[in-house]
Formats: C-alpha cells, structure tokens, sequence
C-alpha cells in the first residue's frame, strides 16, 4: 500500500492513471488498484484472471456511477489504465492501453469536496492488489485519449 495527497480536492472532473501489472490471483473479489476511499476507485473485478478492471464514484447526490472493462486483461503482463469522469456530461471512460474499453453516462453530478490521502494498491484499507502499479497519476480534470496517449510512450 502506499498514500499520495492530491494539492486540493477534485470537484467536477477527475481522471485516474497507473501501469498495472496484475498477479496470478487476487486475495479478495474488487482489489484496489486507486482509490479515494469512499469516493472514487479503480478496482480489479475477479480473483483469477482473465480480469476486467471497474471505475467507479460517489457523486454529491451520494449515489454511486461504474464503468467497467470486458474481463479480457491477462495476469503478468504491464498494460496503462486511464479512467476519466467529466462531471458537467456525466461520463465516465476507462482505456486500456489508451484505447476506450467502457463508457457509461448519466446525469451531469459532481464530486464531493473532500481531500486527504489517495491509496495505491488497496481498496477499503482490506482487499489489497496482488501484482505491481508504477507511475500512478491523479488530474483534476477528465482526460481524453489525445492526452492520454504520450503517457503510453513515457
């Protein structure tokens, strides 16, 4: 588990990036790979591969918005996961590799204003991620693939 602390809280828009390769299994379903705990999450679905990875957050109106990728992603192998929540359309993308792997829209909604730690490698302080995470990012703003596509060369 590690901790980074964004520079203020994230209202209206947020996108989530990290390397991530994934061990042979999971110890618990819905592993942590990003997390603002209770807020917003990129978790890992199945304990055996093939793994899909979900995105998911907590809006103001306290209700809960997911998107999620097929359960295609094989254990052992680096891939880049970006998942972006652009509050003022409602939308939420994740992109494997830098290419879209799920969308969901709703109602436009925001974040609540919190700040603190963002956990690596966790989820719920419980279900830890078997595997490894490097160059984990967090923006305040939500990321398309145009900007999402030098960071799979860096």
């Amino acid at each position: 588990k590690a901790e980074i602390k964004p520079k203020g809280p994230v209202r209206d828009a947020v996108t989530l990036c990290a390397w991530v390769k994934l061990g042979e299994t999971q110890h618990k379903g819905s592993a942590g790979v990003v997390e603002r705990i209770q807020f917003y999450r990129i978790m890992v679905g199945q304990t055996k591969p093939p793994y899909s990875l979900s995105f998911s957050l907590q809006t103001e109106a306290q209700s809960w918005r997911s998107v999620s990728t097929p359960a295609n992603l094989k254990a052992g192998e680096w891939f880049h996961v970006a998942a972006s929540f652009d509050g003022e359309v409602g939308e939420l993308v994740i992109y494997i590799n830098g290419k879209q792997a799920g969308k969901a829209s709703s109602a436009p909604g925001w974040i609540p204003p919190v700040t603190g730690l963002i956990d690596m490698g966790v989820r719920d302080t419980g279900a830890f991620l078997s595997g490894a995470l490097d160059d984990v990012r967090v923006y305040d703003r939500a990321l398309g693939p145009k900007a999402i596509a030098p960071m799979l060369a860096e």
